[in-house]
């Protein structure tokens, strides 16, 4: 049997993959005073701020936000990010004095 027809007897059969289910993303946009912060979103780095723009694409839903950079207290936030919009967070970061 030629693949073709048994694409066809498969389908026709109702035997065929589900298609796959898209997943509903939004965008975290996070405002510091301190541009070269680390984001790391559920404890994956992003990158520092001032080079993400516009924001992050995320899945929808909730995330753990943490700022990270030298000399300061690092910041940690939760966030729930809605799809198909943007969530925005402004944080600042305390100085850590030795």
């Amino acid at each position: 049997m030629r693949p073709a027809a048994l694409a066809v007897l498969l389908v026709a059969c109702g035997n065929a993959p589900p298609a796959p289910t898209p997943v509903a993303r939004g965008v975290l946009v996070v405002h510091c005073p301190v541009p070269d912060a680390l984001l790391v979103v559920d404890e994956q780095p992003i990158g520092e701020l001032g080079h993400l723009g516009a924001g992050v694409r995320l899945s929808a839903g909730r995330h753990r936000v943490e700022l990270r950079r030298d000399g300061f207290h690092t910041r940690y936030a939760e966030v729930a990010v809605p799809a198909g919009g943007t969530q925005t967070l402004e944080l600042t970061l305390a100085e850590a004095y030795p």
